[in-house]
């Protein structure tokens, strides 16, 4: 799914046009982007969590020549899944979630603690 997907999808949803629904969409992403490089972690309850994991320079060698080189210090963004995602992505998509990827078509049987799948098609 590409980003022109998620906005076609949404625009569908919210009854906005693409273009509003793809800004809704950039401010998002940028949101996540500018707080993660400010604080280092986001957290989206159901979704998952950003964090930087921060790696120290270090001398490294280059494969072809084995010339030493200074590798600098460079954070990289992680992401870890929740459990609900996980859950989901295992075993099916929760009740709770099934408006917002009925044409998906990702559904299985989901047979999770207290949720169930009976209703969906």
């Amino acid at each position: 799914m590409t980003r022109a997907d998620l906005a076609e999808k949404l625009s569908l949803k919210m009854n906005v046009s693409k273009k509003e629904a793809d800004k809704l969409i950039l401010h998002i992403l940028e949101g996540i982007m500018v707080n993660l490089k400010k604080d280092g972690r986001v957290v989206v309850h159901g979704f998952g969590s950003f964090h930087l994991r921060e790696y120290e320079a270090r001398t490294g060698k280059k494969p072809l020549s084995e010339e030493e080189m200074e590798i600098p210090a460079r954070n990289k963004p992680l992401f870890h899944a929740s459990r609900e995602l996980k859950e989901m992505i295992n075993n099916g998509v929760p009740s709770i979630h099934e408006e917002f990827v009925e044409d998906l078509d990702i559904r299985r049987d989901y047979t999770g603690p207290g949720l169930s799948m009976e209703s969906a098609p």
